[in-house]
């Protein structure tokens, strides 16, 4: 039983050098905040984040390709518990006092599974519409724009952006 245990670190810790990430041992995973402040950036359009986007959004191998670790050691995530909504992180650089602030103006859908899914979109407003602005499923095919309840298919390990416009 304890075998089949995913060991996931939290590498940050105060002091000179805390920050620890890409630095475990092999079989650990990591909590990768390199990741979330690249999509972060990448968002908001600040710098030249492409590069550093691409890098994470491929696996982070520059930080897991040692030490016969892989870019799988990485969980990439945007935003946890750290008191930051989505829409926090990508427009502020501290956190905000007051009123937690929701947006439900775009969706990030991930499978993770080793198969295909459907995902009916949510939407309520006749006319409703999504832009793709994000599809890593690369099949070359664009897709349509999207409707309120309309059913998306999700490849098998891929993960769409969708905008609502």
């Amino acid at each position: 039983m304890i075998s089949q245990v995913k060991l996931i670190a939290e590498p940050w810790d105060i002091g000179e050098g805390g920050y620890q990430v890409g630095n475990f041992p092999p079989l650990w995973t990591e909590w990768n905040g390199r990741y979330r402040d690249a999509v972060r950036d990448y968002w908001r359009g600040t710098g030249a984040t492409l590069p550093e986007f691409a890098s994470r959004f491929a696996g982070s191998a520059d930080l897991y390709q040692s030490d016969r670790r892989r870019p799988l050691a990485s969980i990439n995530f945007i935003t946890a518990h750290d008191g930051f909504t989505l829409r926090d992180l990508v427009s502020y650089n501290d956190k905000q006092e007051g009123d937690p602030v929701t947006d439900d103006s775009f969706l990030i859908l991930f499978n993770g599974h080793h198969e295909p899914v459907e995902f009916r979109l949510p939407g309520t407003a006749i006319g409703e519409k999504w832009h793709v602005a994000v599809d890593t499923f690369q099949d070359g095919v664009t897709r349509p724009e999207l409707h309120a309840e309309d059913c998306v298919h999700i490849e098998a390990r891929s993960t769409l952006v969708l905008i609502r416009q």
